[in-house]
């Protein structure tokens, strides 16, 4: 495992060997897909895939359609599903745009999804929401077929559902409390938000009513510490090790994270996501929030996304059909990066392209997107839009047939 997962929930950490075998495996079908101009600069920035490469150059046809055949076992590791946009707060610095998106994808879509993925390798659910996962009318639906298939899932919620009784009745006809055990019944592992301690600037940074949680004191090492009720009843349903806390880091929290969150994570035996802000969504060309650099050093090793290698082994859906190589870029987004963005539907079904493996592997964004590892490949490209309104990257999808 690498050193730079220690914080995080096992299901997503990958070891090293992991990842390589998944990468040289995607190498082998993008290269059978005819993608070698990517896989050339790929290799020639990344020295340790090059005797792979050159391999390759040696297979017939027939050989290298058997090794494709065997790689695609084993080409993804993590499958992502944004789920609903719909939400239930307003923070200012969200990387999405917080809207619920007509034509949303249904149960049945979201299982075959990842019907697929499990058979290209991925036991790996990831559920960061394009709004709050827990208002997604499918969630149980989901978990119940994660469980069913053997899939582990990773949710992220902010926890409001989770506070508030009325909230749990209106939408799932049950209170708070038990609403998380039912959940506690499913292969799931949740990141609760916890931004501050502090109820009054967690409201001001969600744009929230103070009411709109409620907290409740715990008992660390002989202490109180007032939490959000939904992070108390994740405490007392779930084992500790499916348990973390999120906090997206800015100016207004940067000293607490570090004084305060981290060691309350750490003395609770719970796990802990730190990132940074990701300039899109609601957040794209604003930088109001940011924290100094200076305050931010201390929060090195913790910060997650420092290098996103992830995206060589993983597939991202958003919640309206559309295939990504980034989590915060969505189809609009992808739209002005690359042009048409039609054949990056999932529901796309033309000319014998109708399976999640072949859209992966033909089209030539998402291989493009596949091997651009190095740092975080979202903020890169937001930051790129909004330095340049007209900036292109990657290939164009503007003359892909669909």
């Amino acid at each position: 495992m690498h050193s730079r997962y220690f914080n995080l929930f096992s299901p997503q950490t990958f070891s090293e060997e992991e990842e390589q075998i998944a990468t040289r495996n995607n190498i082998v079908i993008d290269f059978y897909f005819g993608h070698k101009d990517v896989l050339e600069e790929f290799a020639s920035n990344n020295p340790t895939y090059r005797p792979h490469l050159q391999w390759l150059k040696h297979l017939t046809l027939e050989e290298l359609e058997v090794e494709a055949e065997k790689a695609r076992r084993k080409s993804v590791l993590m499958t992502v599903i944004m789920l609903t946009g719909e939400c239930n707060a307003d923070c200012p610095i969200c990387y999405t745009d917080r809207r619920k998106k007509r034509n949303e994808l249904t149960a049945l879509e979201i299982k075959r999804i990842m019907d697929e993925t499990y058979a290209l390798g991925s036991r790996l659910l990831y559920v960061p929401g394009e709004g709050e996962p827990t208002l997604d009318k499918n969630l149980f639906e989901i978990l119940e077929h994660a469980s069913d298939i053997g899939m582990q899932v990773i949710m992220f919620t902010n926890g409001l559902l989770l506070s508030s009784d009325d909230g749990a009745r209106s939408r799932w006809g049950i209170t708070s409390e038990e609403f998380v055990h039912r959940l506690s019944k499913y292969p799931v592992y949740l990141y609760h938000k916890l931004w501050s301690t502090n109820p009054q600037l967690v409201a001001e940074m969600m744009h929230i009513d103070r009411s709109a949680y409620q907290y409740v004191d715990i008992n660390v090492r002989g202490s109180k510490t007032l939490v959000p009720r939904g992070l108390d009843l994740l405490l007392r349903y779930f084992p500790r090790e499916r348990i973390g806390v999120e906090v997206v880091v800015e100016r207004r929290n940067v000293h607490e994270v570090t004084e305060r969150i981290i060691p309350l994570a750490q003395q609770l035996g719970i796990k802990s996501y730190i990132e940074p802000i990701i300039h899109a969504g609601r957040c794209f060309n604003v930088f109001d929030y940011d924290a100094l650099a200076e305050d931010m050093m201390p929060l090195g090793q913790w910060l997650a996304r420092q290098n996103c290698r992830r995206v060589a082994y993983k597939v991202v859906v958003h919640s309206d059909g559309t295939l990504s190589y980034g989590m915060a870029l969505p189809r609009r987004t992808l739209r002005e990066l690359h042009g048409n963005c039609d054949a990056l539907q999932i529901r796309y079904v033309s000319e014998g392209l109708s399976d999640l493996f072949t859209l992966i592997h033909a089209n030539p964004v998402l291989v493009w997107g596949r091997y651009q590892i190095r740092g975080c490949i979202c903020e890169e490209m937001n930051l790129k839009l909004a330095a340049s309104p007209d900036v292109r990257a990657g290939p164009s999808l503007a003359a892909v047939i669909v």
